[in-house]
């Protein structure tokens, strides 16, 4: 276990699947403004799908948002030929797996990577069932990580998160009400650091940088590689300095996109 993650400037790639189900095509993998859009397979037999890089890229790690499988593995290779690729994670054999957030009720997962360095990465999803009986693998989005910013310090005082459902009420004259659930649960969360050495700061620095507009990968990293989150800041980043050795960053304010 270590600090939070975030990943940001994800590498692009061009998509290439081995079905697609029109509109939920594989180009909308990297629609990572929308993932409520996602990938659909044409069935649940074994798909594929191949990300090209355009160049070799050392790659840190590979996250999904919002699928509905439970098994697949990553491999990656120079050429886009793979009789025998040369890196597969895990190695040898077996599958990785997701979990279902108790929270948000949807599955996502964070792998991370070593001794990644290819131009093509390759996503295999065996035939399996999906946990809710969808007829189709379904991803919301794929991320792949070169650049990683893992915080100096974590959280030293409250770390909140929920999910919220967004629901539009109608009311009527006889004082009865119909509740309209618009989408699935939102992950938020809120955070703030009291920082004793000064440097730690220029972390927030660089979260500053990349604007509240950013689409920003938060992972935990605190053991459960279903806790992470495609998300927007949604609130200004203000260092307080207090006395010589603590420098607060107010609370901060972050929302996945959907």
């Amino acid at each position: 276990m270590g600090n939070f993650i975030f990943g940001y400037n994800f590498v692009d790639f061009t998509p290439t699947a081995s079905g697609e189900t029109s509109p939920y095509v594989d180009d909308n993998l990297k629609l990572w403004q929308f993932p409520i859009r996602h990938y659909r397979s044409p069935n649940t037999l074994e798909t594929t799908i191949v990300f090209d890089m355009a160049t070799a890229h050392a790659l840190l790690s590979v996250a999904m948002v919002d699928v509905n499988f439970s098994q697949f593995h990553i491999e990656g290779n120079d050429t886009n030929v793979w009789t025998s690729p040369s890196f597969r994670y895990p190695a040898v054999s077996g599958e990785l797996s997701t979990t279902k957030d108790p929270e948000t009720g949807r599955r996502s997962v964070y792998v991370p990577l070593s001794a990644f360095n290819y131009r093509y990465s390759r996503l295999v999803i065996p035939s399996q069932t999906p946990d809710n009986g969808d007829a189709y693998f379904r991803i919301g989005n794929v991320f792949l990580v070169d650049t990683l910013l893992e915080l100096a310090d974590n959280p030293s005082f409250p770390y909140e998160h929920s999910a919220y459902e967004k629901i539009r009420a109608t009311e009527y004259e006889s004082g009865g009400f119909e509740d309209v659930v618009l989408g699935g649960a939102i992950w938020r969360g809120s955070f703030g650091w009291d920082v004793s050495v000064r440097e730690h700061a220029g972390d927030f620095w660089t979260l500053n940088s990349l604007g509240k507009n950013a689409i920003l990968l938060f992972y935990e990293n605190l053991g459960e590689d279903w806790r992470v989150y495609a998300i927007k800041r949604r609130t200004d980043i203000q260092l307080t300095w207090t006395d010589t050795s603590i420098n607060r960053i107010q609370t901060l304010s972050f929302q996945e996109v959907r």
